[in-house]
């Protein structure tokens, strides 16, 4: 093997021996790219206002299909690299409240963010720390409502 060619600005997550090149995306040709968070974006609030199980031979029940608003909710972010932040100032732009966890951040930070949230956002490298927590019988009484991973289409 030559080469390891990763759609990833981070490659901490690539492990190479010897004369193995990696290629990856350099993080400041993505600076202004938002797809990413806005994919997430969409995909938050079709979920949040019910739009993938609207039922053509049912539209006429509109309490089958009532969501939930998202002004007032609390966003927690598990990484708060581009991504994150952005996320963050969209959850600003709807008058959401978010707390955010990265990795120079406090454990109770995440304890905190698991037992307030009502929504849950975990970026690409930080699914694994959330993925360790959502699992963990220890925060089983984690309240998200919805909980959504960038760059996958990942729900939990």
């Amino acid at each position: 093997m030559k080469y390891i060619v990763s759609s990833t600005t981070g490659i901490d997550h690539i492990t190479a021996s010897r004369n193995i090149k990696i290629i990856h995306l350099d993080p400041s040709e993505i600076l202004e790219v938002s797809a990413t968070a806005e994919f997430t974006l969409a995909l938050l609030l079709s979920l949040i206002r019910k739009i993938p199980f609207i039922d053509a031979d049912n539209v006429g029940n509109r309490l089958a299909y009532r969501g939930t608003q998202l002004r007032g909710r609390k966003l927690g972010i598990f990484g708060m690299g581009r991504l994150g932040r952005r996320m963050a100032r969209y959850a600003e732009a709807l008058d959401m409240v978010w707390l955010g966890y990265d990795l120079d951040s406090k454990a109770e930070r995440k304890t905190e963010i698991l037992k307030t949230c009502d929504v849950i956002f975990a970026t690409p490298l930080s699914r694994g720390e959330f993925g360790k927590a959502a699992w963990n019988p220890r925060y089983w009484w984690a309240r998200p409502t919805f909980a959504l991973g960038c760059s996958s289409c990942i729900l939990w």
